[in-house]
């Protein structure tokens, strides 16, 4: 998929083009691809955080 990007190293360029993307969609399906970004973005942050509590 195209969505791996690292939180950390989301820059504004990136935003604007998923904003776009987004905008194409049907409302329903931006509104799914925005839920499934919100996910993966937040599984990664609590990995990377559990992994610097490992450290």
């Amino acid at each position: 998929m195209a969505e791996r990007i690292h939180p950390v190293n989301f820059n504004s360029s990136d935003a604007k083009s998923k904003l776009v993307l987004r905008m194409k969609f049907s409302k329903t399906e931006a509104k799914k691809f925005g839920n499934n970004l919100q996910d993966k973005i937040l599984s990664k942050v609590k990995t990377v955080k559990s992994t610097k509590e490992l450290v």
